[in-house]
């Protein structure tokens, strides 16, 4: 028999517990079981909702939210594209045959160090030794969190185990 309970993920800043929350959103399923945003402000909507104190109803406080997440989804989204042109030199630590034509990877990224915390270029980021070994650190956060999400499919094994092995 197995017994299914619900946890925030390391760094949830939520104040009700996870298992409330959880089958609250149950609640918030349509009639063919599936979540989406709108249900859920819905739901919270009501004062009574447990959910309702995990959401900012004031809505001049709320629409600044949006803007600083938009903000968020902006730095997020953006991505540098770096083509390899053959005919001119390229320094980089790593087999230059093995990588590809074009790299594509995010233009900024968040850190988190003494030094200060927000969105940085990934140029300046991966310049830096601290970043650096920030952002080395939150690959492998990320790579756990991809197994822990994926591990159930045996499609994936030897992708899990190869970053176990890293």
């Amino acid at each position: 028999m197995l017994q299914t309970n619900y946890a925030w993920k390391p760094g949830s800043r939520f104040k009700i517990a996870p298992d409330v929350a959880g089958h609250e959103l149950e609640a918030c399923a349509d009639e063919q079981g599936y979540i989406n945003p709108q249900l859920v402000v819905d739901h919270a909507r009501d004062e009574h909702s447990p959910i309702h104190t995990l959401f900012e109803w004031d809505d001049s406080i709320a629409a600044n939210e949006h803007r600083k997440a938009t903000a968020r989804c902006i730095a997020g989204c953006l991505v540098t594209v770096v083509r390899r042109i053959e005919s001119e030199p390229v320094f980089v630590e790593a087999d230059i045959e093995r990588l590809p034509a074009q790299i594509v990877t995010r233009a900024f990224v968040h850190v988190d160090t003494e030094m200060g915390s927000g969105y940085r270029s990934i140029r300046a980021a991966l310049s830096n030794d601290t970043e650096r070994t920030y952002l080395l650190e939150q690959a492998k956060n990320d790579m756990k969190t991809f197994e822990a999400k994926y591990a159930i499919l045996d499609e994936l094994a030897q992708v899990i185990k190869a970053m176990k092995e890293f």
